[in-house]
């Protein structure tokens, strides 16, 4: 801060003597960042990317895109299966009144795996925005934090969180469904 003033006074400003002086002025002042809608809402507006400079990178929008596309397919999967010779002949061998006994949990599992993926789906874009704030606030500390050697040490391991986008939706499906 006195560097800027410094430099300021000197009769030549700096990007970083401005960059620093607006930082100390605003260090005081909070802004509220909303959560699940807030972010959506922003995102939709462009305000996301504009205001805030936060930018998702293909990994995570492809993460998304095989998600929703883990939906389709199990819809798609439940409808074949439903239409199938096979279980059309074994369904054939219930009794009309029981056969809801049979459809029912089927169907309520179905929609309870659809709805959880959606789920989590939708909570991966807001769960990331705050991420990223936080590490920008220093909510998260980073550099200047003593465990920070330790956490440096194993960064590829983020390429692994790609599989878990649709490894963990489609595991979370199948236990919940």
């Amino acid at each position: 801060h006195k560097i800027a003033e410094y430099e300021s006074t000197a009769g030549y400003e700096t990007l970083l003597s401005r960059a620093l002086l607006s930082f100390e002025k605003a260090s005081e002042r909070r802004e509220d960042f909303g959560g699940f809608f807030s972010t959506w809402k922003r995102l939709f507006s462009g305000k996301l990317f504009s205001e805030d400079g936060i930018w998702f990178t293909a990994r995570l929008i492809s993460g998304n895109v095989g998600q929703l596309t883990l939906c389709v397919f199990l819809i798609s999967f439940f409808v074949n299966l439903q239409r199938s010779d096979f279980f059309q002949n074994e369904l054939s061998k219930v009794a009309e009144s029981e056969k809801w006994r049979l459809m029912a949990p089927l169907r309520y599992g179905l929609a309870v795996s659809e709805i959880t993926i959606i789920i989590i789906t939708l909570n991966y874009v807001p769960s990331t925005t705050r991420t990223v704030l936080l590490f920008r606030s220093g909510g998260i500390p980073s550099l200047h934090d003593a465990r920070f050697w330790k956490l440096r040490v194993a960064v590829d391991q983020a390429s692994l969180l790609f599989g878990t986008l649709f490894w963990g939706s489609l595991y979370t499906a199948i236990l919940i469904g």
